[in-house]
C-alpha cells in the first residue's frame, strides 16, 4: 500500500521538530525569567513622594498696628514625605527653599532650614516641619512668599512640589471664646537633648465652633524642639481625626495662580462629611529636643472658620491656653578640656650648641576645640632657628594651624589649631644657646596654651629649662 508524504515524516524529522520546539519554550520561559528579573531590578529602589501638610495662609492679629504684642506670627510649614518603594532611602536632607521670583523679608525661616533623617523604610513616611515667622508690622498683610520643599538623598534622584506654594499673610481676627471650658497645654517642663517629648493640648467648649480649615500648633520662643508629628482628634464630627498640624474640611484651593484661591472648592473629604472640623479638641504633639536653653510654648490655634456656624472669616483663639516654659538641657554635655606640654631635647648644653624644644597640644576632653592658639616667648640666651609642626591625625576635624616663628623677637605663634578628642599636635622649635648665655645659669622656658569653648577656658601652660654647661662650642654660623 502506498503512502503519501503529505502525511509521512521520517523519524528524523520529527526528532528535529520537537527539538525546534523544546528550544523555543526554552526561550520563551528565559525571555519571562529576564523580563521579570528586570521588572524586579527596576523595582528595587526607593520610591519618594512629597506631599503638603500644611496650610498656606498665615497671618497677624488685624489690629496689629494698635496691639503689636498680641496673636501669633510663628507658623508651622510642613511636608509629609513618604517612601513607596521596596528598598530604604538612605541619607535624606529636606530644605524649605525661597523662590527667588517672590522675595519677601517680611516673612522667614526661624530654626533649621534643613531636616535630615539617615534612613526611610520601606512603605513609610516621615513629615518635617519648619517654623516660619512673620515680621510683626501691618504692612506685611497681604504679602506673600513662594516656596517649595526639596528632598535628596541616596538612591533616589531630588524631589519637590512640581509647583511651587504661596504663603499669604492675612488679617487674623481675634477671637476670645466666652464659652472655653478647659484650655491646657500639658507636657514635661524639664527635658534632655536629643530625646522624644508628647505636649497635649485639651480644648473643651460649651458652644463649639467649627472651621473649614483649622491649624492645631505651638509656638516656642527660642527654637529648643522639631515637630515630628501630631495626632488629634475632635468632637465636630464625633469621629474626627487628623495626623498633621492643619485639617482640609472642604476642600481647599492652594493653587496660588487659580481664580478661586484660598478658598473652599471641594471635594470635601470622606472624614469630614459637613466640611468642617472643631468643637472639642485633643491634640497631641510628638517633638525632639534639638537645642539647649529656655523656651515658652504657646499653643495655636486658627483657621478659616465655617459659614454654617456664621460669616465665614479668618481667626485665632485669643485664649487657647496657658503658655507652657521649658527647659532643655543636655544629659551628657561636652567636656572641653586640652593641655600643653613644654620639654627640652636635653638637660645641659654648652655656648653655640643647638636644641630643641618640642610644644605638644592635646585635646584631653569629649568635645571638639577649635581655633586654639600656642604662643611662646624664647629667653635672650637662646636665638631662635627654625620650626616645625606636625598632626597626629589629618582627619577631618583636625587643623595644626598657622605657625609664625619671629628669630628677631625670639617668639613663636600658633594660630588656628583644631583638634577632634584624643588628637595632638605637636610643634618643634630649634633654637641655639647664644654668647650671651651665663654658665651654669638654668635657663626657662614656658608655653601658653589659649583654648575657649562655649565661654569656657581650656587653655594652660607648660615650662621646660635646661642649664648652660662650662664649656663652649665652636660657633656654627
Amino acid at each position: 500500500m502506498k503512502t503519501s508524504s503529505h502525511f509521512f515524516r521520517s523519524d528524523a524529522w520529527v526528532k528535529a521538530r520537537r527539538l525546534t520546539l523544546v528550544v523555543a519554550v526554552g526561550l520563551l520561559i528565559a525571555a519571562a525569567w529576564l523580563a521579570a528579573s528586570s521588572r524586579m531590578v527596576s523595582h528595587a529602589a526607593p520610591v519618594i513622594t512629597i506631599t503638603p501638610i500644611s496650610w498656606d495662609v498665615i497671618g497677624l492679629d488685624s489690629q496689629i498696628a494698635i496691639t503689636s504684642t498680641l496673636g501669633p506670627s510663628s507658623y508651622p510649614v510642613g511636608a509629609r514625605v513618604c517612601n513607596n518603594g521596596d528598598t530604604a532611602a538612605t541619607n535624606l536632607v529636606a530644605t524649605l527653599v525661597w523662590s527667588t521670583a517672590t522675595p519677601n523679608t517680611l516673612i522667614n525661616i526661624t530654626g533649621p532650614v534643613s531636616h535630615t533623617l539617615s534612613s526611610l523604610a520601606p512603605s513609610s513616611c516621615v513629615d518635617f516641619y519648619y517654623n516660619v515667622e512673620v515680621t510683626r508690622n501691618s504692612t506685611a498683610f497681604d504679602t506673600s512668599r513662594l516656596y517649595n520643599i526639596q528632598v535628596s538623598g541616596t538612591g533616589f534622584s531630588t524631589i519637590s512640589y512640581t509647583n511651587p506654594f504661596l504663603l499669604y499673610v492675612e488679617r487674623l481676627n481675634r477671637y476670645q471664646n466666652p464659652s472655653l471650658l478647659n484650655k491646657k497645654l500639658v507636657g514635661p517642663s524639664l527635658v534632655n537633648l536629643g530625646s522624644l517629648y508628647t505636649y497635649t493640648l485639651n480644648i473643651a467648649n460649651t458652644t463649639p465652633i467649627s472651621y473649614s480649615q483649622l491649624v492645631n500648633g505651638f509656638s516656642q520662643s527660642v527654637s529648643i524642639f522639631r515637630l515630628e508629628r501630631v495626632s488629634a482628634s475632635y468632637s465636630i464630627p464625633i469621629t474626627g481625626t487628623n495626623n498633621t498640624v492643619y485639617v482640609d474640611a472642604c476642600g481647599w484651593q492652594r493653587d496660588p495662580y487659580a481664580a478661586n484661591a484660598r478658598s473652599c472648592v471641594g471635594p470635601i473629604p470622606d472624614r469630614f462629611p459637613d466640611g468642617v472640623v472643631g468643637g472639642n479638641m485633643n491634640i497631641n504633639f510628638v517633638v525632639r529636643v534639638i537645642n539647649t536653653g529656655n523656651t515658652v510654648l504657646n499653643p495655636l490655634i486658627y483657621g478659616f472658620t465655617s459659614p454654617i456656624t456664621g460669616t465665614a472669616r479668618y481667626q485665632y483663639e485669643f485664649n487657647t491656653g496657658t503658655t507652657l516654659g521649658v527647659q532643655a538641657v543636655d544629659p551628657n554635655p561636652l567636656t572641653p578640656a586640652a593641655t600643653v606640654t613644654k620639654s627640652a631635647s636635653v638637660d645641659q648644653a654648652a655656648i653655640n650648641q643647638n636644641l630643641t624644644y618640642s610644644i605638644v597640644v592635646k585635646n584631653t576632653g569629649t568635645a571638639n576645640l577649635t581655633n586654639m592658639t600656642v604662643s611662646d616667648s624664647f629667653p635672650l640666651a637662646v636665638d631662635t632657628v627654625s620650626a616645625s609642626s606636625a598632626l597626629s591625625s589629618s582627619s577631618t576635624g583636625n587643623v595644626i594651624g598657622t605657625v609664625t616663628l619671629n628669630t628677631a623677637s625670639r617668639s613663636l605663634t600658633v594660630t588656628g589649631i583644631s583638634l577632634t578628642p584624643g588628637q595632638t599636635a605637636t610643634y618643634t622649635v630649634l633654637v641655639r644657646v647664644n654668647s650671651s648665655a651665663t654658665v651654669n645659669a638654668t635657663i626657662n622656658n614656658t608655653a601658653t596654651l589659649t583654648c575657649t569653648y562655649n565661654n569656657v577656658n581650656c587653655g594652660g601652660t607648660s615650662s621646660d629649662s635646661f642649664r648652660v654647661s662650662g664649656s663652649v662650642l665652636p660657633p656654627t654660623g
